[in-house]
């Protein structure tokens, strides 16, 4: 027993001096033809895929180079920029020296050789189909996203190859698993998240924009109204109804409430209506900022909710079907009617089915044709 134990400590020990004589940072040189004297940035695409200078260095009147990062290179979408043009690779962060030769007018076609990076290569290797002139399917895009081996080389091609397009939402969601499960709590893997889920909010909005057309059902808004009671879109039916999007933040909302009060005063007795839905209220993403504190989201959801109710007073919005969830552009009414921007409004004949869409400069004349 004991000999085994002075084994592990032995094995322990060893480890130990291994990693203290193991090198340490990270070296890149290399040689870009074509592009003698000039200014080489190393760029690392950030959470949001904005470019951040992380090195800087000046090629010499043969074109090599060199770049020392002495606590070692994050893992990450890279940029190696030289003046308008750039090359783009990926590496993992378990770099130690890295050599690039390529000639600067190869960049637009990711050709380069690359020497101490598989990632770099994997990325390089794969993103070379889709230059090469030769047509190419959505599934072999996809087929190519989901083979790389390393999870920022497959969220770098689906930013170059699918640019957020919602048709491939299912891969999205595959490449955001395989950040969290590869590169867990880095910045990559918690915004992706998020990316994910505005290319489905894009999406949803976007179907819903296809859906909602004039003569279709009106689809159903059933939300709270300021005391809490359910108010659904549904119990109106049999009345002509101007079903408004609007919030107390927006300008042209505000500004066109005097129209909308004069109609409902004018033709309310005759079976007009109106269904405010507010985008008042706070986001998924702006309640996540404030934390577990309970007091001060109360607070401030309470302050979101006196500027909706001060707006419907100062407005004189005197019809009681004004509803809202208080999250904002997050409801789920707003995605189910495709708006991306307020004012939106539609109107409801007596059937419950949509009869005319953002209605402009004739709002009224559409009002009396179905009354």
């Amino acid at each position: 027993m004991k000999r085994i134990y002075s084994l592990l400590i032995a094995l322990v020990v060893s480890s130990v001096i291994i990693t203290s004589c193991a090198q340490k940072g990270t070296s890149l040189k290399g040689k870009f033809d074509n592009a003698a004297n000039a200014e080489l940035r190393l760029q690392r695409f950030g959470s949001d895929m904005q470019p951040k200078d992380v090195a800087k260095t000046k090629l010499d009147a043969q074109g090599n180079w060199e770049i020392s990062m002495p606590e070692g290179i994050l893992s990450g979408f890279y940029k190696f920029e030289l003046g308008t043009t750039g090359l783009y690779t990926v590496f993992d962060g378990t770099e130690k020296k890295i050599v690039i030769n390529a000639n600067t007018a190869d960049f637009p076609k990711f050709k380069a050789n690359i020497e101490g990076s598989e990632t770099a290569n994997e990325f390089l290797t794969a993103i070379q189909k889709f230059t090469s002139g030769e047509q190419v399917t959505p599934e072999m895009a996809v087929k190519t996203v989901l083979d790389c081996k390393n999870a920022i080389a497959s969220m770098a091609l689906c930013n170059i190859l699918f640019r957020g397009a919602p048709d491939f939402q299912s891969t999205y969601n595959e490449v955001a698993k395989r950040l969290e499960k590869q590169y867990p709590g880095s910045d990559y893997a918690k915004a992706y998240v998020d990316v994910v889920k505005n290319i489905q909010k894009a999406a949803d909005m976007q179907a819903a924009s296809q859906k909602v057309k004039v003569g279709v059902d009106a689809p159903a808004i059933s939300l709270p109204d300021p005391n809490g009671k359910i108010r659904t879109l549904a119990e109106l039916k049999g009345k002509v109804v101007l079903l408004d999007f609007w919030a107390s933040w927006c300008g042209p909302c505000r500004r066109k409430s005097p129209e909308v009060v004069a109609l409902y005063n004018k033709y309310k007795d005759k079976g007009f209506t109106v269904f405010s839905v507010s985008l008042d209220g706070m986001d998924d993403k702006t309640k996540a900022k404030i934390g577990d504190d309970k007091e001060v989201l109360k607070a401030k959801m309470d302050e979101e909710k006196s500027k909706w109710l001060g707006a419907i007073k100062a407005d004189n919005l005197s019809w009681d079907t004004h509803v809202s969830e208080l999250k904002k552009w997050d409801t789920a009414a707003s995605r189910d009617y495709g708006v991306t921007g307020i004012p939106m409004t539609f109107i409801i004949d007596k059937a419950g089915k949509v009869a005319v869409i953002n209605p402009q400069g004739n709002l009224e004349e559409e009002i009396k044709k179905l009354l």
